[in-house]
């Protein structure tokens, strides 16, 4: 059975955006994002970042962890991906977070330290589990 990555659905959503935004464009060139796509010989859409796939990879993983280090926090100091389970630039949502998602954001962040080496993603993965611990287990002693 496959494990659920963060990174990669992140990732992902942010592909399906750039994607429909490429779509909104009226340009005559169609853009990726902000970017011409590349291709290769044969037509296929191949990374602008690099020719390499790890390095475009790399890229993306360390975007998409800036993303996460440094969003905003809601007007009560806690890390907005705390609190909401859609982030939209500018605005609140009033939706929670969905039952798994803190498990795995960890989990994904368990496999990016391992990749990345970076202490700051362990110390989330801390102040993630320290909140989860404080604030998402219901007593058992309530009705």
């Amino acid at each position: 059975m496959r494990r659920f990555n963060f990174a990669t659905l992140i990732l992902t959503m942010l592909t399906i955006g750039i994607f429909a935004r490429a779509a909104d464009q009226s340009s005559t060139t169609p853009l990726i994002g902000y970017h011409e796509p590349k291709v290769d010989s044969t037509g296929r859409i191949v990374p602008w970042f690099s020719a390499q796939p790890s390095r475009a990879y790399d890229h993306d993983l360390r975007i998409i962890w800036d993303f996460w280090h440094n969003m905003r926090k809601c007007s009560n100091g806690v890390p907005y991906y705390l609190q909401h389970q859609v982030w939209t630039p500018g605005e609140d949502d009033s939706r929670g977070l969905g039952g798994d998602q803190i498990n795995m954001a960890l989990d994904s962040w368990n496999i990016l330290y391992g990749y990345l080496g970076d202490a700051a993603v362990k110390q989330n993965m801390v102040e993630i589990a320290d909140y989860w611990l404080e604030h998402g287990v219901a007593d058992p002693r309530l009705p």
